[in-house]
């Protein structure tokens, strides 16, 4: 069944929520990301409904930081996530030491521009990806953060990961520890 189309008459759509997962992984032993606070100010900054409404037409419900899918056995209801606060991500990365010195609007410590690489595979995802990757970037740049999106095979993916030559990489992934409270193993 097509976007906007009527379902058959005696066919019912239901969606549920799976353990499928998007997630940013960080390269937490380099600069930025090896500061709690920068991690922290990009939770902050994103703005996951703008993901889930937007980007992925309303399917699917913000982790906000959660290590597990809000949709599985150990993922605590009552944990505090994340949501957009800008004023939240600025403060944390002033308290890090990033300032935009020279009015680019791009935030710098000791000399070295706020840049980080976030790599997106041209796998079976990649078109849902790269529009998650534009929102990451952009919702980044309002907090003074330059992201270069590189959209990569998966094996060169592999091989910047092992050699720890990346920022950040947009993954998905079903993650089934423990029961899900549907079982059902949808993307969808």
């Amino acid at each position: 069944m097509s976007r906007g189309s009527k379902p058959k008459k005696g066919i019912q759509v239901q969606r549920k929520l799976s353990t499928f997962t998007d997630f940013l992984q960080f390269n937490c032993d380099k600069t930025p990301f090896n500061d709690t606070k920068i991690r922290q100010s990009v939770a902050y900054a994103i703005d996951t409904n703008t993901l889930v409404n937007g980007v992925l037409n309303g399917i699917g419900k913000p982790a906000g930081g959660r290590p597990y899918s809000p949709n599985m056995m150990y993922s605590d209801p009552d944990l505090k996530t994340y949501s957009q606060d800008l004023d939240k991500s600025k403060a944390l990365l002033k308290e890090a030491g990033w300032e935009d010195s020279n009015g680019d609007g791009i935030l710098e410590k000791d000399g070295s521009p706020l840049n980080c690489t976030l790599l997106v595979s041209k796998g079976a995802w990649a078109a849902r990806h790269t529009l998650m990757a534009q929102v990451v970037q952009e919702d980044l740049r309002k907090i003074g953060m330059n992201v270069e999106i590189q959209v990569l095979d998966e094996g060169a993916i592999s091989k910047l990961e092992g050699v720890g030559n990346f920022g950040m990489i947009l993954r998905s992934g079903y993650f089934v520890w423990g029961l899900s409270k549907t079982l059902l193993y949808s993307p969808f």
